[in-house]
């Protein structure tokens, strides 16, 4: 989830060959991502406290967590879920306010640490 291709070599001249094509290829590694760092350094530099959906997450895998505690809820509406989190609002995002409600996440989704971190948009 944090890791992506970034170009390497000296200059944008940097090439190599590559199996089965005669083309040459800039050179590729993998690299942090961005949003990953921003994350980082935020929290080192600025102490910044960001809420977490997962704060203890042990031995799963984040997806496996995610789709655990969304699970019970696989297969209702959107007016039950509203019914079941006591939601009476009509607004465009109110899919975004649900999913905060069954992660457990009292701002929006997209504000926590491993969705700022890995850069996902809900």
């Amino acid at each position: 989830m944090y890791l992506g291709a970034c170009t390497k070599g000296a200059n944008a001249n940097s090439v190599r060959q590559q199996p089965f094509s005669p083309l040459l290829a800039k050179q590729r590694a993998f690299c942090l991502k961005t949003s990953y760092m921003t994350q980082l350094v935020r929290w080192y530099i600025g102490k910044e406290n960001i809420e977490k959906v997962c704060p203890n997450l042990t031995n799963k895998i984040f997806e496996q967590e995610i789709e655990s505690r969304l699970l019970p809820y696989k297969g209702k509406s959107v007016n039950e879920l509203k019914s079941i989190f006591s939601i009476e609002s009509t607004v465009k995002s109110i899919n975004e306010i649900i999913l905060a409600k069954m992660l457990g996440v009292n701002g929006k989704i997209s504000n926590t640490d491993e969705f700022l971190k890995a850069n996902i948009v809900p």
